[in-house]
């Protein structure tokens, strides 16, 4: 996702939902909207790192 939006194209090419990404907002930030999430990122091992917005 980008800005507070899912990218969602972006993410059925890497087969990922928006609740694979909340699920890591929550676990790693606290973060419990879309709308807080900068940037979702998917790593190389992949696990989805997430940017909030300050």
């Amino acid at each position: 996702g980008k800005d507070g939006k899912p990218l969602t194209k972006r993410m059925r090419e890497a087969r990922i939902s928006e609740s694979d990404v909340m699920e890591a907002a929550r676990t790693t930030q606290g973060i419990v909207e879309m709308k807080d999430i900068r940037y979702a990122i998917i790593e190389r091992n992949g696990e989805i790192s997430v940017i909030p917005f300050k």
